[in-house]
């Protein structure tokens, strides 16, 4: 009895108020003839009800529901550090294991969405706004990010763009004692006087291995300028005299070691353009 009234709504043919007002009549009248002790007074009430009932008008709900499955979001890291040492290989056999297992599952879908080589690195809080922009919330399962650890816009609201309730797994690749110096600048001025100094800030990262001294190559123009050790994890100024009017060429290297994964990262070039002092 209870399914068949779950089953059952109502759309009435009189607004609510007018609906109020008849049934407030009818009462009024069944009682009237009920005091009167009226023989039709049964009658009379159950015609009201009826009455009652046909402007309700009720009708059987028929639901035809269907499962909606959940959705599993698979980032792929498809930059450039991914390329060595066949890491790209193996995030691929782990993405394929991913699909293959997971895609037994019921209702669960494996939407994968790529983070491409940039220049800015490997932007991992992109891929992720791109992913869930096509995933309603109530359908999100979790998140697997297939990377080398290695993100470049990630910042303190990053943590944000996640549901707390969905679950994030990150799938490191790559050899975890391998080293990879980088060497970027906090300071880097876009013009100077010609025959002044220009204030460059830099700082070369080395994870691990903070405190540790590395060698600096400083060259503007082509012509060497500099060699000289710096601390690994500390910025340091390098001031340089502009030579020439119009643009100048500022390569500041750090020197590799044996064993690295790349020296991609270990060179800086930045433009400044020399003005003069009138």
């Amino acid at each position: 009895m209870r399914d068949i009234l779950n089953h059952i709504t109502f759309d009435p043919l009189l607004d609510n108020g007018w609906l109020i007002m008849l049934a407030i009549a009818l009462f009024i009248a069944a009682l009237s003839a009920g005091v009167a002790q009226l023989k039709s007074y049964f009658a009379r009430l159950v015609a009201g009800l009826f009455l009652m009932l046909a402007l309700l008008n009720p009708q059987a709900l028929e639901q035809d529901r269907q499962a909606v499955p959940d959705t599993l979001l698979v980032i792929s890291d498809k930059t450039e550090s991914m390329q060595i040492e066949g890491r790209q290989a193996l995030s691929q056999a782990i993405e394929q294991e991913i699909s293959e297992k997971l895609g037994l599952a019921e209702n669960l879908d494996i939407i994968t969405v790529d983070i491409p080589p940039d220049d800015k690195g490997s932007l991992l809080q992109k891929a992720l706004i791109d992913g869930l922009a096509g995933i309603p919330k109530s359908r999100l399962a979790g998140i697997i990010a297939l990377t080398d650890g290695r993100a470049h816009d990630i910042t303190e609201q990053s943590a944000q763009i996640i549901p707390p309730e969905i679950p994030f797994h990150a799938i490191i690749i790559g050899n975890i004692d391998a080293r990879d110096r980088r060497i970027s600048a906090i300071k880097a001025p876009q013009y100077g006087v010609v025959g002044e100094k220009a204030e460059f800030e830099l700082r070369v990262d080395d994870p691990g291995h903070e405190g540790e001294r590395a060698r600096i190559i400083v060259q503007l123009n082509g012509e060497l300028k500099a060699r000289f050790p710096i601390t690994i994890g500390q910025s340091v100024s390098i001031p340089l005299e502009i030579e020439r009017r119009g643009s100048n060429t500022v390569e500041m290297r750090v020197e590799g070691i044996e064993g690295e994964l790349t020296l991609n990262n270990n060179l800086f070039v930045s433009e400044i353009l020399g003005i003069r002092d009138r």
